[in-house]
């Protein structure tokens, strides 16, 4: 199995999963037959976790995408003027000239307008339902986190939640939301999630299980 070694003043062997690759952890003195040996004990869980791994936002290689938790096909069709349709799959309209680049670009463009919408209703929702002003916000690509709020109220979300049920949308804006009051993930912190959505971990679990849906199953 092919992994990235990296040697550090730690005392334990650990496995990362980062980006569909394998980085293996090691103590500086950590012997080679030892950490082969690790690797292999952990080989099953290591497969298992890469296939799961899915690189996120749209492929230019792939027809499908996840879209607001469904697995949907992508259909292009010349057209002289841009559009998309979203129903039962993803239809975009693009002129016969435009870059596989450029389609992709419209479609994330046109998801992360569709984002915005369902972020600020949620703003508004569960900003007043905290006791909050209105907080301002910034969508952007994150590789590795759903949103975030900075140690000066700055609230961000990642611009491929398009991806996610709208119950999780909603469930990570009120996570950041709850964090302008608690900027920590205490007893306290989570008290203010439930009061505001008593099944927030049944939301998490139906986005996990949503996202791992394909169109055969």
């Amino acid at each position: 199995m092919e992994y990235t070694l990296i040697k550090s003043n730690r005392k334990t062997i650990a496995i990362i999963i980062r980006d569909g690759a394998v980085i293996v952890r090691a103590p500086l003195l950590a012997d080679s037959q030892s950490i082969k040996a690790f690797v292999a004990e952990k080989e099953a869980w290591i497969n298992e976790r890469l296939q799961e791994y899915r690189p996120v936002g749209i492929q230019s290689d792939l027809n499908y995408a996840y879209v607001f938790g469904e697995y949907k096909e992508i259909i292009y069709i010349n057209n002289p003027k841009w559009s998309l349709v979203i129903d039962e799959k993803i239809v975009v309209y693009s002129p016969e000239t435009s870059s596989m680049k450029a389609k992709v670009s419209y479609i994330e463009n046109q998801l992360k307008i569709k984002l915005i919408k369902i972020i600020d209703e949620a703003i508004d929702s569960y900003s007043q339902a905290l006791g909050l002003e209105r907080p301002p916000y910034k969508v952007r690509k994150y590789k590795r986190i759903h949103g975030r709020c900075s140690s000066n109220d700055e609230l961000a979300f990642n611009t491929y939640l398009y991806e996610h049920t709208i119950d999780f949308i909603h469930y990570v804006v009120l996570h950041e939301c709850a964090h302008l009051i608690e900027f920590n993930h205490s007893k306290s912190f989570y008290a203010l999630i439930e009061a505001s959505m008593s099944n927030y971990k049944d939301v998490i679990a139906q986005d996990k299980k949503q996202l791992k849906t394909h169109l055969d199953q």
